[in-house]
């Protein structure tokens, strides 16, 4: 990022976009309060607030940055798993040790504490280190599969965390392929490729552009950063695997379903 801000300086542009965690994380140890980079619009960043971008998603935003989040709100993902899974109480997390994953955990942990509906609930976090390397998303699953042994017969479910271990197809595979309880996964990739995931609830591409541009044009129409608050994706969707459901004795409500659309598996014939 220092290299690229180097080799940008001087071009005075009206306004910078970042996608993903780690380049906002990047932007603000170089940029942050930066008189010369005066909007900056962050998208796809998991925890903003943690980030040191932002203060909260309520206040005018004291710094040069504003934007968009990625992670599907805590409440949304604990009420959809209640939904599908009504009796479930223990849940697996298993994460890489990185900055999307440390945030998004202190949500759920104070999401169970203060909801009195979260009674009885408990999540059992796991991590892994984050291995910054070519071939490091597989050596983090293969870093994962203790603990997915280990938290078996403890949880009723798993969740894929918010960060790069769950983007790719290893660790989904893995917790099918290991476990005996079902996988919440990321994105809609970990049900309709198949990776193992029995369901998914995850923000849509499409949604988070649009409120990302949106925001874009307030702030090239004049707009101040102070002026516009930072957002919490609003958009999102939901994949079902009915073959695997079955498996596990999960009946699916049927406006959730609805809600999924062409998103699901069904069964063949034989099935």
């Amino acid at each position: 990022m220092k290299r690229i801000l180097l080799i940008e300086e001087g071009n005075r542009y009206d306004l910078v976009a970042v996608f993903g965690t780690i380049g906002t994380i990047a932007l603000k140890e170089n940029i942050l309060d930066d008189p010369e980079y005066e909007k900056i619009v962050f998208s796809c960043v998991t925890d903003p607030v943690g980030a040191g971008v932002i203060d909260d998603f309520v206040s005018p935003p004291t710094h040069n940055f504003t934007g968009v989040t990625y992670a599907i709100p805590v409440a949304e993902r604990i009420n959809f798993v209640k939904r599908v899974m009504p009796e479930a109480r223990k849940i697996g997390l298993i994460y890489a040790d990185m900055p999307q994953s440390r945030g998004y955990n202190n949500w759920l942990r104070d999401y169970l504490e203060n909801n009195a509906q979260c009674h009885g609930c408990e999540i059992f976090f796991r991590s892994v280190p984050f291995v910054e390397s070519k071939g490091g998303m597989i050596r983090m699953a293969m870093e994962s599969k203790k603990h997915i042994k280990e938290l078996d017969q403890k949880v009723d479910l798993f969740l894929s965390p918010n960060d790069q271990l769950a983007s790719q197809p290893f660790f989904p595979k893995n917790v099918y392929e290991l476990s005996t309880k079902p996988l919440v996964g990321l994105n809609k990739m970990d049900v309709m490729e198949q990776r193992g995931a029995t369901m998914s609830i995850f923000p849509t591409t499409e949604g988070i552009g649009k409120q990302t541009a949106k925001i874009i044009s307030r702030l090239l129409d004049g707009a101040a950063v102070k002026e516009v608050l930072p957002e919490e994706v609003d958009a999102f969707g939901v994949a079902f695997d009915l073959v695997k459901a079955k498996q596990f004795g999960i009946e699916i409500p049927e406006d959730l379903l609805k809600q999924a659309g062409k998103n699901i598996i069904k069964p063949g014939p034989l099935e």
